[in-house]
């Protein structure tokens, strides 16, 4: 019982700290180490994401432009308003050895767009690194005894998890003769 209590209360510090990375994400690392003294995690939080290359990528521009109508202008145009508000884009100038990506949106269930910053150009320089569960017989062996299960959605999470300073030139893009850098994780970026 006395572990079932201990998780819950795990649970909820955990909880705690999600709020207030979505709150205030750049001033969370001291909640952070009360939580973890995991040097890695640590180090996202206070310096940002670091991408892990395998070859370092140096000036790559997106060959392909995609052409948009006018709506599909628009919508651009609000997404990234709203991005820029949120802080997770910034206005940006060139820089050697940047790597710029182009932008495309697709329609979400619920009628609205999502924009999607291809990274294909950067996906072949990420180090490849395997995490999928082959099977389910893999995944239960990874239980042991007295483990306690909790389930928690960080959907929104990404949004506050900052990209290093020096990889920010890697994530950028162009639109309408402005180029963007991305400055918070809007999702996971891995080797496809």
């Amino acid at each position: 019982m006395k572990e079932i209590n201990d998780s819950v209360k795990l649970g909820k510090k955990i909880g705690s700290v999600l709020d207030k990375v979505l709150q205030e994400n750049s001033n969370c690392l001291p909640v952070w180490k009360n939580i973890t003294s995991d040097i890695n995690l640590l180090s996202i939080v206070s310096q940002g994401y670091h991408s892990e290359f395998e070859t370092e990528p140096c000036n790559k521009f997106s060959r392909k432009d995609i052409k948009f109508n006018d709506t599909e202008q628009l919508i651009i145009d609000d997404l990234l308003s709203n991005l820029l508000n949120k802080g997770v884009i910034e206005l940006t100038s060139h820089q050697f050895g940047e790597v710029v990506s182009h932008i495309f949106i697709r329609p979400k269930p619920d009628g609205s767009h999502r924009l999607i910053l291809n990274l294909s150009n950067l996906n072949e320089h990420l180090e490849y690194k395997h995490f999928k569960m082959e099977t389910i017989k893999s995944a239960v062996e990874l239980v042991k005894q007295n483990c306690l299960f909790s389930r928690l959605d960080i959907k929104d999470t990404f949004d506050s998890l900052k990209i290093s300073l020096e990889d920010r030139k890697y994530l950028r893009f162009k639109w309408k003769d402005n180029f963007f850098s991305l400055l918070l994780c809007q999702t996971v970026y891995c080797p496809l």
